[in-house]
């Protein structure tokens, strides 16, 4: 082999090593997959009569809120959907959602709603365990519409 071809070589070995020392893969760019909501859906009723078009809906996880929706036809997450999101695992100082045994509880125009439970089992409950990818039925109910309270301003 002649000189020029063996200079050649050695060049390319020199900037192929160089070139795996140097280049590595960039860190701290990998996400984690996001966690599949928990879908909710049922009937909404105030004082014994299905409640009006617009009520407010909310689910709420040590109190933060984490799903808010509006009535149609006596119904929630029928027209819109209402779920609670999954938390994100990618950031573990922030929550963003619900995860495995957070306790979710109903409020119905910002009054805690009594839950029956009807999919997939049966029954009264005082809150509901978050289920990733999961869609439940759950039939809220108030005793009345709470009254608003006047504020006076000086």
């Amino acid at each position: 082999m002649n000189r020029v071809a063996a200079t050649l070589i050695a060049l390319l070995a020199v900037v192929a090593v160089g070139a795996l020392v140097f280049v590595r893969p960039t860190e701290g760019n990998i996400q984690a997959a996001p966690t599949p909501s928990h879908v909710f859906h049922g009937s909404v009723q105030i004082d014994g009569t299905d409640a009006p078009d617009g009520t407010l809906v909310q689910a709420r996880i040590n109190g933060t809120t984490f799903a808010v929706g509006s009535t149609s036809g006596g119904n929630y997450g029928i027209v819109d959907s209402f779920a609670v999101q999954g938390d994100d695992s990618g950031t573990p100082l922030l929550k963003e959602g619900g995860v495995p045994g957070d306790q979710i509880i109903f409020f119905v125009n910002g009054v805690q709603a009594s839950m029956v439970l009807t999919v997939p089992n049966w029954g009264t409950v005082s809150s509901v365990e978050f289920a990733s990818g999961q869609s439940y039925t759950v039939d809220l109910s108030i005793a009345a519409a709470p009254t608003p309270t006047p504020t006076f301003t000086p």
